[in-house]
C-alpha cells in the first residue's frame, strides 16, 4: 500500500514504490533485470531495467530488451594481440570473435585471439605493435617503412618503425554512451588516453557523476525555493537531495515552530521580534529577526540567513552578501559546459554568470 502521509489544509503527497510489490519486481528479476519506480507518486509506471554490462531502454511494466556488445568487456583479448573484435549477434552470449586485420590473414577465432599470418617486414616486427594493442602494416616493398597503427575505435596517426599514440573517446562507443543516455544523463570521457575513464553526468540543475555507471543525481531544491523561506525570515533545508518536493522552511532560533514542507513555517518569535513591525523589517529584506537579550529594549537585530553572510544591524536590515558561484548547483552548470562561474555583485541574487573560456 502507498505510504501514508498527511498535510494540513492541502493535499498530502503519497508515495508508493511499486517495486516493493514482489509480483512486479519478480517479473524483472526473473529476466536478470532490476525493477525501478521512477516516480513514486504515480501508479503503474514501474520499469524493468537492464543490468550492466547489458544495455537497453527501460520498459514500463514488462521486461526490457537488453543487448550486450561483448567486445566492450572482452575486446582487450583481441586488441592486445593486434586484432579487432566483433560481436556478430549482441543478443547472443559468448559469440565474440577476434579477427586478423589486413594485410595479415587468418581465420576468426571465437572467444580467443586468432592465429594471424603477417606479411613483409611485419613478420619480424609485428610484436612491437601488438605488445601495445596496435596493428602492424608494411605499406610497400621498401625496407624500413613498416608501421604501427591504431585499431578502431581508437584513433591516432600511424608511426613508422615505432608505436603510435592512440586515443579513444569511450563515449563514442554506443554500449558506453547508452548507459548514460538511457538514464537521461550525459556521457563524458575525461581522459581519452586511458581506458575506463568515461562517466555519466547528471543534467543541470541536477549534480553528480559516476565512472562507468549511471550517476545518482541530486538537487538541492533550496537553490530555487530559498526565497519562500527567507521572505519569512526562515532557513531552507532539503533533507534528501535525491527526493523531489521535500524542501522545508525552518524557524531560526530563538524562534520556535515546526518545519513546513514546501512553504513558510509558522514560527513563534521571542522578545522584541514578537512585535510584527520589527519582524517585518527583517523579513522584507530576507533576513531573520533576533532579540539577543529579551530583558533589554531596543537591541533586536536583523541577521543574514545562510548562504548569505554579513553583519547584523540593530533595528534595521543587516549588510548581507553571497558569492552565488560558491553554490555548487550554480557553478556545476558552468563547469559541466567547460566554462567558469562569475558573480560580479555579491549583494544581488540571481546575477551569477557562466563565462566562456578564453
Amino acid at each position: 500500500m502507498p505510504s501514508t502521509t498527511r498535510a494540513t489544509a492541502q493535499a498530502a503527497t503519497c508515495l508508493y514504490d511499486e517495486c516493493t510489490d514482489m509480483a512486479k519486481s519478480m517479473i524483472c528479476t526473473a529476466g536478470t533485470q532490476t525493477c525501478n519506480d521512477p516516480d513514486q507518486t504515480v501508479m503503474d509506471n514501474w520499469q524493468c531495467e537492464c543490468v550492466l554490462p547489458k544495455t537497453g531502454a527501460a520498459t514500463t511494466m514488462m521486461l526490457a530488451t537488453c543487448t550486450e556488445d561483448e567486445c566492450v568487456t572482452q575486446g582487450s583479448t583481441c586488441t592486445n594481440a593486434g586484432q579487432s573484435c566483433t560481436d556478430p549477434d549482441q543478443s547472443v552470449a559468448d559469440d565474440w570473435q577476434c579477427e586478423c586485420i589486413m594485410p595479415a590473414t587468418g581465420t576468426p577465432a571465437t572467444m580467443m585471439a586468432a592465429t594471424c599470418t603477417q606479411v613483409g617486414e611485419c613478420v619480424a616486427n609485428a610484436a612491437t605493435c601488438t605488445a601495445v594493442g596496435q596493428n602492424c602494416v608494411d605499406p610497400t616493398m621498401t625496407a624500413g617503412d613498416w608501421q604501427c597503427e591504431c585499431i578502431a575505435p581508437q584513433m591516432g596517426a600511424s608511426v613508422t618503425m615505432g608505436t603510435a599514440t592512440c586515443t579513444l573517446d569511450e563515449c563514442t562507443v554506443m554500449a558506453n554512451s547508452q548507459v548514460c543516455t538511457n538514464a537521461g544523463q550525459l556521457c563524458e570521457d575525461t581522459d581519452t588516453s586511458t581506458s575506463d575513464s568515461w562517466e555519466c553526468v547528471c543534467n543541470a540543475p541536477f549534480t553528480n557523476r559516476a565512472t562507468r555507471a549511471v550517476a545518482t543525481c541530486s538537487l538541492d531544491e533550496c537553490i530555487a525555493n530559498i526565497a519562500t523561506c527567507t521572505a519569512a525570515g526562515q532557513d531552507c533545508e532539503d533533507p534528501d537531495l535525491t527526493v523531489a518536493s521535500d524542501w522545508q522552511c525552518k524557524c531560526i532560533a530563538p524562534a520556535m515552530g515546526t518545519p513546513a514542507v514546501m512553504m513558510a513555517a509558522v514560527c513563534t518569535q521571542t522578545g522584541e521580534c514578537a512585535t510584527m513591525a520589527n519582524e517585518v523589517i527583517c523579513t522584507n529584506a530576507g533576513q531573520a529577526c533576533e532579540d539577543p537579550d529579551t530583558m533589554t529594549m531596543g537591541d533586536w537585530v536583523c541577521k543574514c540567513i545562510a548562504p548569505e553572510m554579513g553583519t547584523s544591524a540593530i533595528g534595521a536590515p543587516g549588510s548581507c552578501t553571497v558569492d552565488e558561484c560558491t553554490i555548487s548547483a550554480n557553478s556545476d552548470i558552468c563547469t559541466m559546459a567547460g566554462q567558469t562561474c562569475e558573480d560580479n555583485n555579491n549583494a544581488v541574487r540571481g546575477d551569477w554568470e557562466c563565462v566562456c573560456a578564453m
